[in-house]
């Protein structure tokens, strides 16, 4: 989760529209686009030239088997990278190590900002890189990152997503810029996750076990409903209207962890079901803060695999490493991963690299997590 934070949003900000697209275009090859696309630069209002169903499909799998394709042979040079680090993780433990419960090859420690981006730029070749700020960083961040083939078969869905994107959402992303690829992912999760509440409604309604997958989404909506809601005086987590109680930012994720711990599943999910239209309507809305529970949805919603670092308070004190890093080191690990299983997306697109985000602070603002180019 990410409290917001007074980051003003400039287009100056954002990356260039050329780095974005060569960063998508290397990880997932794309067929040449028609040429009426290439002035497209227009959200999905513009984008809604209705097209076969048919046709869509034959597209996007076409896409899903030319990302396959990209995706393999960025794997082995990931691999050969991967080969070439030599330095050792370094980390300072600012409190004393405790060992993961259950697996002793885990340890959990405090470990600051700059620390962890070292570990992640030495052990992983990973480097943060700003994308923007004013409430959109989450979004900024992802956009630059999700390729055309992530996107194809989003109108598939059904009518209310063409609605949404646009019959031809997969030839145009290219075009798009990334500040508008970022308003248009933010609607993404909120449909999706719309879509989640009502599955999670019926299974209350009929009075069916929740799967565990659908647990673990409704906990992250829990806590990112939370940390909306208590600093602003609403909901009845909210002990007092003003959120002063609340004024230091430990205290309200303490709070948080606290609410996640104590709370029965069965009590979270009526939570969750009884705010989670007045969530969506604060978190749609330009420039509010977002959070796990947004990159859930989108790797729901694109069957891509997400990555969050960092420290993450709003869920836990401690950063998990593991000695998997280069001859044994230690290795960060994402505080935050989705989907919950991978096995569960038939999307091709899940085999390319993960999308990876880092953020700071412990909550507060989200960069890109990138791969170090080559000298």
């Amino acid at each position: 989760s990410s409290l917001r934070l007074d980051w003003p949003y400039s287009p100056a900000m954002e990356l260039s529209q050329v780095h974005s697209t060569n960063m998508c275009q290397s990880l997932c090859p794309m067929p040449a686009k028609a040429a009426d696309t290439s002035s497209g630069v227009a959200m999905h209002p513009m984008l809604k030239s209705r097209v076969a169903v048919g046709t869509q499909v034959a597209r996007a799998s076409s896409m899903k088997a030319m990302a396959e394709a990209g995706a393999g042979t960025l794997l082995l040079l990931v691999a050969a990278s991967h080969r070439r680090v030599a330095t050792r993780a370094r980390h300072h433990v600012a409190v004393a190590a405790s060992e993961h419960a259950g697996s002793i090859s885990r340890r959990s420690i405090a470990i600051d900002d700059g620390e962890i981006l070292r570990n992640l730029r030495d052990t992983r070749g990973l480097v943060n890189r700003e994308q923007g700020a004013g409430g959109n960083c989450l979004f900024l961040s992802m956009a630059p990152q999700l390729c055309a083939a992530d996107v194809a078969e989003l109108p598939l869905r059904s009518v209310e997503w063409m609605d949404l994107v646009g019959s031809d959402i997969g030839e145009q992303w290219e075009a798009i810029s990334n500040y508008d690829r970022a308003r248009l992912l933010r609607q993404v999760a909120m449909l999706d996750e719309s879509a989640f509440l009502a599955d999670l409604g019926a299974l209350a309604t009929d009075g069916q076990q929740v799967p565990a997958k659908m647990h673990w989404r409704a906990l992250e909506l829990f806590k990112d409903m939370a940390e909306e809601f208590i600093p602003r005086g609403i909901t009845e987590f909210a002990h007092d209207k003003s959120g002063s109680r609340y004024e230091s930012r430990k205290k309200l994720y303490s709070r948080i962890r606290q609410l996640a711990k104590e709370t029965p599943a069965s009590k979270v999910h009526e939570y969750v079901l009884k705010h989670g239209k007045q969530y969506m309507q604060i978190t749609g809305r330009e420039g509010n803060w977002a959070g796990s529970s947004e990159i859930a949805a989108l790797a729901n919603a694109t069957g891509r695999k997400f990555e969050a670092y960092g420290n993450n308070w709003v869920s836990q004190e401690l950063v998990e490493m593991d000695p998997s890093g280069p001859d044994g080191s230690w290795e960060v690990l994402p505080y935050f991963t989705a989907p919950f299983v991978e096995s569960e997306s038939t999307n091709a697109v899940l085999r390319l690299p993960p999308v990876r985000v880092f953020q700071k602070n412990g909550g507060g603002h989200y960069q890109a997590l990138l791969k170090m180019q080559p000298l």
